[in-house]
């Protein structure tokens, strides 16, 4: 959709960069903390897990 979107306006989405993949509420139980960071640093890294982060940046550039 948003390459679609994009697109229209004349822009081409050259990258995409995601954070966090885990919802906030995973980060309070201590229990669980450790590996909602793990998550979400993987997230972040792995190109492949953007589309399904909950902040999505795209980077974009003008043609014509």
């Amino acid at each position: 959709e948003m390459r679609d979107l994009l697109g229209r306006h004349g822009f081409r989405i050259e990258d995409i960069r995601g954070f966090a993949l885990l919802p906030q509420g995973t980060h309070r139980p201590a229990a669980l903390r450790p590996l909602a960071r793990i998550v979400d640093a993987a997230g972040s890294r792995l190109h492949a897990l953007a589309p399904y982060c909950r902040c999505v940046l795209y980077i974009a550039r003008r043609t014509g």
